[in-house]
Order: C-alpha cells, then structure tokens, then sequence
C-alpha cells in the first residue's frame, strides 16, 4: 500500500484502535457450540429437536440461522421447509401440525413461553461462555424444546495482534452492540482491550469522536458490506479496504510495517 509521507507521519503517531464491533475481529461464520433437547436427551430427540429449528433457520439469511442449518447438514439429517413468518426476531412456523416459536429469550417472553429456571440457568452460562443463546417451543400448547448456544469463532491471528498493540503502547478499544455477559468472555480470548457493550449505533459514535477529538491519530476499524474499512483519522487523514471480514492478519502486517519503520517500538518489543 502505497503512502504519503504526511500519511506515513499519520499512522506513525497511531494512539488508538477502535473496533466497532466485533465481527471485523471474528470469522463470517458462527458455530454451534452446544444444544440441549430439553425433553429427551436420547439421540432421537436432539435429532428431532436439531431438524425442527434448522428447518425453521433456513428461511433466514441471518448468521445464527445458517450454523443451525450447517450443524443439521452435518448429521446429516432431512429438513423440511416450512412456511415460515418472521415475527420480530423470532421465526414462527408449522411442522407436522405442530406449531413452533425459534428465537431468542425476549422473543420466547414475547410469545408467552416460560423458560424456567433451569433454562434460564443453562442460558446464562452459556451466555458467560461468549455464545448467544437460541431457543426452539411449541406454540401450542406452550413449552420449551430445545436451547441453542451458537459462538462466534475468532480470527487464528487476533490475540497475536493485540498483544502487538499493548508492546507497542497502541490502545485498543471493543465497542459493541452485543450483550456484556457475552461480549466479556470473548474479550478475555483477545487479551488487552477496553470493552465497551450494549451500545446503540448512536452510541458507538459518539465514543469514537470522543477518543479521536483526544487523540494525535486513531484507526477505526469498521465493518463494510464486503469486508472491512480501515479510517485512518489524524494529520493525514485517509482509508484503507480490506477484501474479507476476517483478514485481520492484512491489517496486522500494514500496521507494524510501518509502525516498525518508523522507529514507533521499544526496546523490549522484537517484530
């Protein structure tokens, strides 16, 4: 890449990095990381179980609907396809007459299934662990079949940049949307970062002028339709593309190319 002197300048006096969320640190794609068949646990009830949700999930584009599909295309069980209805961010729809709710907790309250205190439970240690928790009902009459805990998975390089950023007395920042249990635990795998959680859009951008306004020059790394955008704002103000969501290694080597090259280390730090 190719840069101006006033830009290398810029990125030579790098005080900050600011992630707005976590998927430019993670892999496009969640995996389920655990389900219980909260009815049964023989082999034929998870299976049951897996099949109803991951046919509802295949009427949706989302993330955490596509690794209920691949993990049910991994057992390589028969879906069906449902007529489904999308209801805030629950799916709603009928297998074999039996009508089903798949969505999260709020979704579960909104439809008037109680979880219980032992679901309950489950959930919040999962939710501890960095997954996000899904769960499959029965609509009629109500109770819950089934607990989903999907995860999103780290870049392999990740800790490996931030421990660069702390040697080189870089500053990182985590700002998401995602909920505090959640976003603690995957925090604790990368290591040195402020962590700010359960922000609004509003609010992410309010922190990132607030720390730019303070800063001589701070990188926000953003998420883009197709991959990441690296701002680079200080004298020298300018934008760099990054093709996939999980190239933080690329990011990692343009970084500390030039940091090294401007002599921005110290003596304890080996490149």
């Amino acid at each position: 890449m190719g840069l101006s002197p006033a830009q290398v300048r810029s990125v030579a006096q790098l005080e900050h990095v600011i992630f707005e969320d976590l998927e430019v640190l993670t892999l496009p794609e969640l995996a389920l990381q655990q389900f219980i068949a909260t009815q049964d646990q023989t082999t034929a009830s998870r299976q049951m179980v897996l099949c109803m949700a991951a046919s509802l999930a295949r009427s949706s584009k989302a993330p955490w609907c596509k690794a209920l599909v691949r993990a049910a295309e991994v057992e390589q069980l028969s879906l069906r396809e449902p007529e489904v209805d999308l209801v805030g961010q629950s799916l709603l729809g009928t297998i074999d007459r039996t009508r089903l709710i798949l969505g999260t907790k709020e979704g579960m309250f909104e439809q008037g299934v109680e979880l219980g205190v032992t679901s309950t439970t489950l959930a919040d240690q999962f939710e501890a662990s960095g997954a996000a928790v899904y769960f499959l009902a029965q609509r009629q009459p109500k109770r819950l079949l089934g607990v989903f805990a999907l995860k999103r998975q780290f870049s392999p390089v990740v800790r490996d940049v931030f421990t660069y950023y702390e040697a080189v007395h870089v500053h990182t920042h985590l700002l998401t949307t995602e909920k505090t249990k959640v976003a603690n635990a995957l925090a604790n795998e990368i290591g040195a970062v402020t962590l700010r959680s359960e922000l609004s859009a509003a609010e992410i951008r309010g922190l990132v002028q607030k720390i730019t306004q303070s800063s001589k020059g701070t990188l926000v790394v953003s998420s883009i339709t197709q991959g990441v955008q690296l701002s680079f704002l200080g004298t020298a103000p300018y934008k760099v593309k990054l093709s996939r969501v999980d190239d933080v290694h690329t990011l990692h080597q343009h970084l500390s190319s030039i940091l090294t090259k401007t002599k921005k280390r110290f003596f304890w730090f080996k490149p």
